[in-house]
């Protein structure tokens, strides 16, 4: 009898995993069509590639993690942002590996201050608790005002994690805003120094105050002297 309950559930778990597999492979051909200009849905390659990837064999992977970044980048597809703001949704949805590919794609388009703010968009979107330290270590230091402020507002989708992860998070966000507000200090309304402030500040106060569980302040040193108070406290559950 246990033997035939664990063949059951040996099948089981491979009919789960062709499933998965067909399902990328339907997702991806959805990617291949789109790209030759034959038809093909790029929100129905996520909508397929997403919710399965993870019990996908290594093939399909492959294809997946290989070619939605160089179609991304390749001009010769004539993708939209609108085009490329799913494909990173896809890749921020495939796991570490697609995080990785996310933060690769960063990194090629430091002159296009558009495809990094859908890039920062789809890691908050992505509920994957690592696309937090992307987050934190390199979007919301991005130069461009509304790609740092996406930045910031993307970490509030991991609000909720440990508390280990809440007070790094916290420690990064409020890093970053006494940086800027040294840099606007004593400068004129119209230099950038005092734009992204303006920009950030509101940003920073929101995601910091979701992050402590509710305290709202207003100024980066209020918020370094709460996170040191709170150093070796608990931080207060998050509603």
């Amino acid at each position: 009898m246990r033997s035939t309950c664990i063949l059951l559930l040996l099948t089981a778990v491979a009919l789960a995993d062709r499933a998965a597999d067909r399902a990328v492979y339907e997702g991806y051909l959805e990617f291949v069509r789109f790209i030759g200009k034959r038809g093909g849905s790029l929100q129905a390659m996520h909508d397929k590639i997403v919710p399965n990837f993870r019990k996908a064999g290594p093939r399909y992977k492959t294809s997946v993690l290989k070619n939605l970044p160089r179609a991304f980048q390749d001009k010769k597809y004539g993708l939209t942002l609108g085009d490329k703001a799913v494909i990173a949704d896809t890749l921020a949805g495939c796991g570490s590996k697609g995080l990785a590919k996310c933060k690769q794609l960063l990194k090629a388009n430091k002159r296009d201050a558009q495809v990094r703010l859908v890039i920062a968009e789809a890691l908050g979107k992505c509920n994957n608790s690592r696309a937090l330290k992307i987050l934190t270590g390199s979007v919301i230091q991005d130069k461009d005002p509304a790609v740092a402020e996406a930045g910031v507002l993307a970490c509030r989708s991991y609000v909720g994690g440990k508390q280990q992860a809440r007070k790094n998070a916290m420690k990064s966000l409020i890093t970053r805003y006494i940086r800027v507000t040294d840099a606007a200090a004593g400068k004129k309304s119209d230099t950038d120094a005092v734009k992204l402030y303006k920009r950030l500040q509101p940003a920073l106060n929101t995601t910091l105050r979701e992050f402590s569980g509710g305290t709202s302040l207003d100024s980066a040193k209020a918020w370094e002297a709460w996170l040191k108070e709170h150093a070796t406290k608990p931080l207060p559950e998050v509603s």
